[in-house]
């Protein structure tokens, strides 16, 4: 670029040199240092709002830093899946006391002494798997809870998980009741027809909720 071949001063107008540093009229300085030209740089950016100043800081890609952009807590229709974590293990916990408790007391021997009237071959399997289901699911609950407030990425798959798991788990626990006739003739065995309909209908809703949800994209992003 070709510098210029003269330069006026800005005090008395004459036109002088470019190469002058000071004016042959008055004796003003032509060129401005550099210091001045700095202040005048800084009196701009000082003239800029900090809030924007921010703003533009936090627009640029930095090397080695994220900002996360429209992370929301958890909320909407993500309660009730938190309700249901925070009760399933107080659920399975009171499931397990029972199974224990019944294992423990003088009626576990008339259900499992073939000379009793109360007596069924598939008291032994129902009340195993009840218990080893039971410990395995209380530990997996505990494990997605923490990831689900903590609102980690894996959080949602490990939910979807967790639907189907617990709807055959209820099923087949459904099923090996059903096998011992003081079970089958009982309001409980009834009322887990009932609840195997509703996480039927819960599996149908949840599922595709937790993979296609938008808020479920920007809730679990740690």
């Amino acid at each position: 670029m070709e510098q210029p071949s003269s330069i006026k001063c800005q005090q008395c107008g004459l036109v002088n040199v470019a190469t002058d540093i000071n004016c042959e009229r008055c004796g003003t300085e032509l060129h401005q240092p550099s210091s001045t030209l700095n202040s005048v740089v800084e009196s701009k950016n000082d003239s800029i709002p900090v809030e924007v100043q921010d703003s533009a800081i936090q627009d640029e890609t930095l090397p080695g830093h994220t900002f996360q952009k429209g992370h929301k807590s958890i909320g909407g229709w993500l309660i009730l899946p938190a309700i249901g974590l925070i009760l399933s293990p107080l659920n399975i916990l009171s499931a397990l006391f029972l199974d224990v408790k019944l294992l423990f007391s003088q009626r576990w021997n008339l259900l499992t002494n073939p000379s009793s009237s109360l007596y069924s071959y598939w008291w032994k399997p129902l009340v195993t798997y009840e218990i080893l289901g039971n410990l395995l699911f209380l530990i997996y609950v505990v494990i997605t809870t923490i990831f689900f407030f903590k609102q980690k990425r894996a959080a949602p798959r490990l939910v979807i998980i967790i639907i189907p798991l617990g709807f055959v788990f209820l099923y087949v626990d459904h099923l090996i009741g059903g096998q011992v006739p003081l079970i089958a003739a009982s309001n409980v065995h009834s009322w887990m027809s009932i609840m195997l309909i509703g996480r039927y209908i819960a599996l149908h809703l949840w599922i595709p909720y937790f993979l296609l949800s938008k808020r479920v994209k920007e809730t679990f992003v740690n």
